[in-house]
């Protein structure tokens, strides 16, 4: 999980806050960020579900697992062969709410996984469940 800061300095004046680079006290915002990195299983099979925009499909993934784990029910714990393997076909960054991010970092901890691999595990079991529950994905491959 990466972080993102952002610097921000802000003036008060008249009815408006204005930002400004070099004046007032600086306010430090974190922004945590989760990595998803999809093989062509989990593509495909949020492409199928989701379109093209597989972020969408990923998102409500780790969304769920994280909702999961809020409510105690434990979500099927990452196989020990996860890890590097297929090729990656689609990668890119998620931003979360903060809840949601804590408890996907302290299950990725649980589980001795980067929150990469919890990332890449949470799209596998949601498409799984989706599966199971019958939902028809959309598009066809």
């Amino acid at each position: 999980m990466g972080y993102w800061f952002i610097r921000e300095r802000l003036k008060i004046g008249g009815n408006t806050a204005v930002c400004e680079k070099d004046w007032c006290s600086p306010r430090v915002l974190s922004i945590e960020v989760i990595t998803v990195e999809l093989g062509k299983l989990s593509r495909t099979g949020l492409e199928g579900h989701f379109g093209t925009d597989v972020t969408v499909g990923a998102r409500k993934a780790l969304l769920h697992y994280a909702y999961k784990l809020r409510t105690g029910r434990k979500p099927m714990a990452a196989p020990r062969f996860l890890g590097p393997g297929s090729p990656i076909e689609a990668k890119f960054d998620l931003t979360l709410d903060r809840e949601s991010e804590a408890l996907l970092a302290q299950e990725a901890s649980r589980l001795q996984l980067s929150t990469t691999q919890l990332a890449t595990h949470a799209v596998l079991v949601y498409l799984a469940e989706l599966d199971f529950l019958g939902v028809v994905p959309r598009q066809t491959h």
